[in-house]
């Protein structure tokens, strides 16, 4: 629990998003990898740090190069993506670069003198480039995960890795006791260095005797995972990657 709030307590409020509200069951969303519920809030973990990124990311890559377990994505205009395959979800890095050409060479070749692990370039990185994103990052579609929908689905993808889906299914999907008592209100990604990761969604509670039956019922049942209360009475469901 404690590595759990570590994680979530370094969100800053700039990742914070407001979106609407709709019904929905987001468990059998999630095991069908579609997501369509709308939280009222939603914190993905991502951080954009110029307005230009987010019109960039959603731009296909000109050209790429892999180096030093590294893809390094050309996406015009200056801007270069350092994707680091070697966390447990892939994040990238969008760096603004002021070459006058052969911005993707010339770019591999400065980031080579920075360190190659995750934690300790991106605490050096802004002192060579200007930093203008770090996104969560999907290595399926080879896209940057924009989108709360993308970023649950992309957690989950590495989730379901280490975790049965079938204990998923069993005890979150077809069985709708917990589901049937609690309405999503909101969902928190957070990381600690690259490694471990805890998705918090946050509920209201509709009958919390109700609640309090699921609850127990489901102790021990989903691995890497815990249904607990808050200080403010909702109901917080998180699911873990350590």
């Amino acid at each position: 629990m404690n590595k759990r709030n570590s994680i979530l307590d370094t969100l800053s409020e700039g990742m914070l998003t407001t979106i609407k509200t709709n019904k929905g069951g987001i468990f059998a969303e999630i095991s069908k990898g579609k997501i369509d519920t709308k939280f009222n809030k939603a914190v993905t973990g991502n951080m954009i740090y110029d307005t230009v990124a987010e019109i960039v990311l959603r731009r296909r890559e000109i050209s790429s190069r892999v180096v030093d377990n590294k893809t390094f994505c050309d996406y015009g205009d200056g801007y270069i993506l350092v994707v680091f395959h070697n966390l447990t979800i892939a994040r990238g890095v969008l760096l603004k670069t002021d070459f006058n050409s052969r911005h993707l060479e010339n770019t591999i070749s400065k980031v080579s003198l920075l360190p190659k692990d995750y934690q300790s370039f991106t605490a050096k990185v802004d002192r060579v480039f200007r930093v203008s994103a770090n996104v969560m990052y999907d290595t399926d579609s080879r896209r940057a995960c924009l989108n709360v929908g993308h970023c649950i689905r992309t957690f989950f993808r590495a989730w379901f890795k280490i975790n049965t889906t079938a204990d998923f299914r069993k005890y979150l999907v077809n069985d709708t006791r917990l589901i049937s008592c609690i309405k999503v209100d909101s969902v928190s990604i957070g990381d600690s260095r690259g490694m471990d990761w805890v998705l918090s969604f946050g509920f209201d509670v509709v009958d919390r005797e109700q609640f309090k039956v699921a609850k127990s019922y489901l102790i021990d049942k989903v691995d890497y995972m815990s249904c607990h209360e808050d200080f403010s009475d909702k109901v917080e469901v998180d699911f873990y990657i350590f």
